[in-house]
């Protein structure tokens, strides 16, 4: 009889602990549907969109308005810049991040318009000839480096509008700490050089970005 009773016991207590963590899983789901939600309106906000508006201006100047393919090129160059930009004030990705969807957003956009040729032109969706084959890389490039170039530009004045803070992993405050221990520095001290090389480094890569971004997407306009 007591052993019986004790059974009883134990399986009540095994029954609460099953309760808890039914409770407990049902709290921790929401909290994951809404993680979800939240990286798939990040995953249409920063690549969907500017894709759509990229694809939505190709076709209203290439294909309705037949106008100069160079303001589709400026067209092109700011609209990734501008969610770049945006994609980094408002959720500071880790530089690999940036650069993934930098690649998706010049990939999918260039493929895009090249799909809208074919339908609209009958032309083929992807290139032929080395010379078209090199027109379309380097599109794909210069869309890219807007993206990142849009990123840059934010990091670079973050500190303008508040302290930046250091995240591991950073390739502009990894560099920094290569150059304040490799190059010359006389009696400062290591965070003092470090912070005077990350500054420099700030201001240098948008511009080295925009120039690369200027030539793979503009050179031919240039002569």
């Amino acid at each position: 009889m007591e052993a019986n009773c004790a059974l009883e016991r134990k399986i009540e207590g095994l029954e609460d602990e099953i309760a808890t963590l039914k409770e407990q899983l049902t709290l921790q789901d929401p909290e994951r549907v809404v993680s979800l939600e939240r990286e798939s309106l990040a995953v249409a906000a920063y690549v969907l969109l500017p894709v759509a508006l990229m694809l939505g201006l190709h076709y209203l100047i290439v294909v309705r308005l037949d106008l100069d393919v160079l303001w589709l090129r400026v067209g092109t160059a700011a609209l990734p810049m501008i969610f770049g930009f945006m994609l980094e004030i408002i959720r500071r990705p880790r530089w690999y991040e940036t650069v993934i969807f930098a690649v998706i957003v010049a990939l999918a956009g260039v493929l895009g318009m090249s799909a809208t040729m074919h339908n609209a032109f009958q032309t083929p969706v992807l290139p032929q000839g080395a010379f078209d084959r090199s027109e379309t890389a380097e599109y794909m490039l210069s869309i890219g480096l807007a993206f990142v170039l849009g990123s840059l530009l934010a990091a670079a004045i973050r500190p303008l509008v508040k302290p930046s803070v250091r995240r591991s992993g950073d390739p502009t405050f990894m560099l920094a700490v290569f150059l304040a221990h490799n190059l010359p520095h006389g009696d400062k001290p290591v965070d003092e050089r470090i912070a005077h090389w990350q500054k420099i480094v700030h201001s240098l890569a948008p511009a080295v970005t925009a120039l690369l971004m200027l030539y793979t997407g503009f050179r031919r306009y240039l002569h």
